[in-house]
């Protein structure tokens, strides 16, 4: 009977050759790769760092033009502003006395500053009837017997124009004489009616009270 021969193999040697070899090459690879991934980014971050930025201009208005249909169209013109006449801005105010007539305006006040002056002189008596229509036949100095009485201040403040002729609306102040000197009387106003002729402006007709302003 023959006898069975056993070999012995070491534990060292079969746990060795069970596990699979790893070649190093991969390991200088994948070093390889890691370190040029490095020092890309290095370059980009410091690289960008270092360069300065150049400012960007901006163009001034008149110098921005407009891509119409693939061509550079010219910057538009500004308006020009708009200019308004001296007889627009007027064209809302109301004229003043001067700019209404000073001719009648003055013939008003200087009639009713004539009108109601009792001094018993010729010379007004002969002034009022030059300004006046023919048709005014006697005025009341001829016929007053009161206290002397002055005009102290005659001042047009309306003016309204008629179909024929126009109304003045004067404001005064008479003063008149009593025993113990000159008295001031109250503000009075009176309307007048004027009207043209051929020899000018004249009054037609005796004031009218009016409404002192």
């Amino acid at each position: 009977m023959e006898s069975e021969e056993y070999e012995q193999i070491p534990w060292s040697r079969l746990v060795a050759e069970s596990e699979p070899a790893i070649d190093r090459r991969l390991y200088l690879i994948g070093g390889a790769i890691a370190v040029i991934v490095c020092v890309f980014l290095a370059v980009r971050i410091f690289g960008s760092a270092a360069v300065p930025r150049q400012p960007v201009l901006i163009a001034e208005p008149d110098q921005l033009t407009t891509e119409v249909n693939g061509q550079i169209a010219p910057p538009p013109t500004p308006a020009s502003p708009m200019v308004i006449s001296e007889a627009d801005l007027m064209a809302d105010v109301e004229p003043t006395r001067w700019e209404i007539n000073p001719v009648v305006t003055t013939i008003a006040e200087w009639f009713v500053t004539d009108f109601f002056t009792r001094d018993g002189s010729q010379a007004t008596t002969n002034s009022l009837t030059q300004r006046m229509t023919s048709s005014i036949d006697e005025i009341p100095h001829a016929t007053y017997e009161g206290p002397e009485m002055f005009v102290e201040w005659a001042s047009a403040y309306a003016y309204e124009e008629l179909d024929v002729g126009v109304v003045v609306s004067v404001v005064y102040r008479t003063i008149h004489r009593t025993p113990e000197g000159f008295v001031r009387d109250e503000a009075q106003a009176v309307a007048v009616s004027l009207v043209e002729e051929a020899e000018g402006w004249v009054v037609d007709g005796f004031p009218m009270d009016a409404v002192v302003p």
